[in-house]
């Protein structure tokens, strides 16, 4: 499916165009980095504030250089509890818990970091 950037101003919208529209407002998108060199494993390098309630449908991860274990967090739940992340960059649809509460932090754990710099996550969440 197309999204809102489909449409063309002025015309009508098609039927795909409309729903397509109606989704990107439910999408909300959260972001997690972490800057610089990680020379070791750490919990809690990278956090945000959750401004909804959420469901989470997909993660995109990459890094600038190196590689590592990720696991994300929304408070003391775990989102997705082990992603391998490299330069080439990975999306995952499967998760260990989906719901994310207006509010809590979504944390950014690192358990392993091979040459690690600049982690970055998007979150993409459909408001509930």
């Amino acid at each position: 499916m197309a999204n809102s950037t489909a449409t063309t101003d002025g015309a009508d919208g098609t039927a795909a165009q409309y729903n397509a529209v109606r989704l990107d407002a439910l999408q909300t998108y959260i972001y997690l980095e972490k800057l610089g060199s990680i020379a070791a494993a750490g919990n809690g390098l990278a956090n945000t504030i959750v401004p909804e309630n959420a469901t989470i449908k997909r993660l995109r991860i990459k890094c600038e250089s190196g590689s590592g274990v990720i696991r994300i967090k929304c408070g003391a739940t775990t989102i997705k509890g082990s992603m391998t992340i490299d330069s080439t960059g990975s999306t995952t649809t499967s998760f260990d818990a989906t719901s994310l509460t207006a509010g809590d932090f979504l944390i950014l754990d690192i358990t392993s970091a091979t040459n690690l710099v600049g982690v970055h996550v998007t979150a993409v969440a459909e408001r509930t």
